[in-house]
Protein backbone atom coordinates (compact mmCIF):
# COMPACT_ATOMS: atom_id res chain seq x y z
CA UNK A 1 0.00 0.00 0.00
CA UNK A 2 1.46 3.37 -0.91
CA UNK A 3 -1.10 5.30 1.73
CA UNK A 4 -3.02 4.78 5.04
CA UNK A 5 -6.16 5.81 3.15
CA UNK A 6 -5.79 3.30 0.85
CA UNK A 7 -4.99 0.04 3.61
CA UNK A 8 -8.20 1.79 5.61
CA UNK A 9 -10.23 1.01 2.36
CA UNK A 10 -9.24 -2.82 2.21
CA UNK A 11 -9.71 -3.66 5.35
CA UNK A 12 -13.18 -1.51 5.46
CA UNK A 13 -13.92 -3.47 2.66
CA UNK A 14 -13.15 -6.67 4.35
CA UNK A 15 -13.88 -6.53 8.07
CA UNK A 16 -17.29 -5.09 7.67
CA UNK A 17 -18.75 -7.94 5.70
CA UNK A 18 -17.23 -10.61 8.26
CA UNK A 19 -18.40 -8.65 11.40
CA UNK A 20 -22.45 -8.33 9.63
CA UNK A 21 -21.69 -12.23 8.68
CA UNK A 22 -20.89 -13.26 11.98
CA UNK A 23 -23.93 -13.94 14.32
CA UNK A 24 -23.04 -10.81 16.01
CA UNK A 25 -25.35 -8.67 15.52
CA UNK A 26 -28.51 -11.30 14.06
CA UNK A 27 -29.02 -14.93 14.85
CA UNK A 28 -28.33 -16.76 11.75
CA UNK A 29 -30.83 -19.63 11.87
CA UNK A 30 -33.21 -18.34 9.48
CA UNK A 31 -31.10 -16.90 6.72
CA UNK A 32 -31.32 -18.18 3.06
CA UNK A 33 -28.96 -20.93 1.95
CA UNK A 34 -26.75 -19.24 -0.30
CA UNK A 35 -26.19 -16.42 2.70
CA UNK A 36 -25.08 -19.43 5.32
CA UNK A 37 -22.86 -20.15 3.02
CA UNK A 38 -20.71 -16.86 3.91
CA UNK A 39 -21.09 -17.73 7.29
CA UNK A 40 -19.57 -21.25 7.54
CA UNK A 41 -16.54 -19.13 5.56
CA UNK A 42 -16.40 -16.19 7.60
CA UNK A 43 -13.67 -16.69 10.42
CA UNK A 44 -15.50 -14.14 12.43
CA UNK A 45 -18.37 -16.42 12.96
CA UNK A 46 -16.04 -18.90 15.30
CA UNK A 47 -14.52 -16.30 17.25
CA UNK A 48 -17.90 -14.68 17.63
CA UNK A 49 -19.75 -18.27 18.50
CA UNK A 50 -16.04 -19.19 20.88
CA UNK A 51 -16.71 -15.81 22.79
CA UNK A 52 -20.09 -16.53 23.54
CA UNK A 53 -19.06 -20.02 24.85
CA UNK A 54 -17.03 -18.85 26.95
CA UNK A 55 -18.49 -15.81 28.01
CA UNK A 56 -22.72 -17.29 28.57
CA UNK A 57 -21.98 -21.06 28.13
CA UNK A 58 -23.74 -21.32 25.01
CA UNK A 59 -22.43 -21.57 21.83
CA UNK A 60 -23.15 -23.62 18.91
CA UNK A 61 -19.99 -25.23 18.51
CA UNK A 62 -17.19 -26.90 20.89
CA UNK A 63 -15.07 -23.96 22.16
CA UNK A 64 -11.88 -26.32 21.32
CA UNK A 65 -13.17 -26.52 17.67
CA UNK A 66 -13.70 -23.43 17.17
CA UNK A 67 -10.25 -22.43 18.66
CA UNK A 68 -9.02 -25.20 16.29
CA UNK A 69 -10.72 -23.46 13.09
CA UNK A 70 -9.45 -20.06 14.18
CA UNK A 71 -5.80 -21.16 14.59
CA UNK A 72 -5.80 -22.84 11.38
CA UNK A 73 -6.93 -19.75 9.72
CA UNK A 74 -4.35 -18.01 10.97
CA UNK A 75 -2.22 -20.17 10.08
CA UNK A 76 -2.89 -20.41 6.90
CA UNK A 77 -2.83 -16.20 6.38
CA UNK A 78 0.57 -16.04 8.35
CA UNK A 79 1.91 -18.12 5.40
CA UNK A 80 0.00 -16.28 2.66
CA UNK A 81 1.36 -12.81 4.24
CA UNK A 82 4.51 -14.48 4.53
CA UNK A 83 5.42 -15.33 0.66
CA UNK A 84 3.90 -12.26 -0.55
CA UNK A 85 6.34 -10.35 1.61
CA UNK A 86 9.36 -12.33 0.59
CA UNK A 87 8.17 -12.15 -3.60
CA UNK A 88 8.40 -7.98 -3.08
CA UNK A 89 12.42 -8.43 -2.53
Amino acid sequence: MESVEGFQLIVSFLVFPMFFFSDALFPLKNLPQYLAIFTILDPVTYAVDGLRGLILGSSQLPIALNFVILTGFAAVMIGIGTWSFKRLK
